[in-house]
C-alpha cells in the first residue's frame, strides 16, 4: 500500500484494499463452514492478505524475478540505519494495545483483558475506517505544501480542520449506535464492557488526530522527530497505565491510552504550527 502511495497509483490502492478485505472474508468464511473455528479466522486473514500482496506487486510491475536480484551491500546498511531510527513510529499502533492487554491481565486478571478486548471491539470498526481514510487522503492533501503560498496553506488548514470535526462527530455516532447494539449482540457476561466503549472511542479519534499529524512530518521527513514522539507515546501510556490501573481498573487503562494519544497529537501539534508560520514567512 506504501508503494501505491508513494508511485501514485491511487486506483491501485483502492482495489489492494478491497481485494484483500474480499479475499480474507471468503477464505474465513469458507474455514468456518468447514469448522475450523478460530484457527480458521487467522487462516483466512493470512492467505487473503498474501494473496492480495502478490496481486498488488503484479499492479506496481514487479515479477517473481526482483526478488532474486542482490541489493549491494551499502543498501543492506542504510536500510538497517533507516529502520533503527523508524521503528517505534511504525510500532506503536500495534505496541498501544499490546500494552494495554498485557497490563490489564497483569494488574487486574485474564478477564479484564478480555473486557478491553470486547469494548474495543465497537471502537475498532471506526479505527479501521479513520486509518483507511488517513493513509488514503493525507498524501494528496500534504503535497498542497509543494506549493508554499497561502493558498496552499490555507487548503491544507482547512481541509484538516474539516477531518478533525468530521472524525469527532462520526466517533460520536459509531459510539451511540454502539451502545444501542452492544446489550443485543453481547451476552450478559460482557454487559460490563459497554460503558467502557466511550473511553476507548476517545482514545481512537485522538489516535487518528495523532497519526494525521504523523503524516505530516512524515512528509517533511521527520523521521526522528516521529519516532520520539511515538516512542513518548508508549512510554506515557505504559507508565499511566500501571499507575491507574489497579485503582480505576479498565477504565484507567483506557483514559491512560487516551491521554497519551492527545499529548503527543498537541505536541505534534505544537511542532507543525511552528513549521507552517516558517513556510509562511518564507512565501511572504
Amino acid at each position: 500500500l506504501a508503494l501505491h502511495q508513494f508511485h501514485e497509483k491511487r486506483a491501485e490502492f483502492l482495489y489492494t484494499q478491497i481485494a484483500q478485505a474480499v479475499l480474507s472474508m471468503t477464505f474465513i468464511g469458507i474455514f468456518l463452514l468447514l469448522d475450523w473455528d478460530w484457527r480458521g479466522v487467522i487462516l483466512g486473514r493470512m492467505i487473503g492478505m498474501s494473496i492480495a500482496s502478490l496481486i498488488s506487486l503484479r499492479f506496481l510491475g514487479y515479477g517473481p524475478t526482483v526478488f532474486f536480484k542482490m541489493p549491494q551491500r551499502s543498501f543492506y546498511r542504510n536500510i538497517a540505519r533507516f529502520g533503527l531510527i523508524y521503528w517505534p513510529s511504525g510500532m506503536v499502533i500495534m505496541a498501544m494495545g499490546m500494552i494495554d492487554k498485557v497490563v490489564a491481565a497483569h494488574y487486574i486478571g485474564v478477564e479484564a483483558s478480555a473486557l478491553y478486548g470486547v469494548a474495543a471491539l465497537f471502537a475498532s470498526a471506526f479505527w479501521v475506517v479513520n486509518q483507511s481514510f488517513i493513509l488514503a487522503w493525507t498524501p494528496w492533501l500534504f503535497r498542497r505544501l509543494k506549493n508554499i503560498s497561502d493558498s496552499g496553506l490555507r487548503d491544507v488548514v482547512s481541509v484538516s480542520g474539516a477531518y478533525f470535526l468530521a472524525a469527532s462527530v462520526a466517533g460520536g455516532i459509531i459510539y451511540l449506535l454502539s451502545i444501542w447494539v452492544a446489550p443485543y449482540l453481547l451476552g450478559e457476561s460482557f454487559h460490563k464492557a459497554i460503558p467502557l466503549v466511550g473511553y476507548i472511542m476517545i482514545a481512537i479519534v485522538l489516535q487518528g488526530f495523532f497519526f494525521h499529524n504523523m503524516k505530516f512530518l512524515h512528509y517533511e521527513k521527520s523521521i526522528f522527530v516521529m519516532s520520539t514522539v511515538s516512542a513518548l507515546a508508549l512510554c506515557l501510556n505504559l507508565g499511566l497505565s500501571i499507575l491507574w490501573a489497579p485503582e480505576s481498573g479498565v477504565r484507567g487503562i483506557m483514559i491512560a491510552t487516551a491521554v497519551s494519544f492527545g499529548v503527543t497529537f498537541f505536541l505534534t501539534g505544537v511542532i507543525i504550527a511552528f513549521r507552517f508560520a516558517r513556510m509562511r514567512y518564507q512565501a511572504a
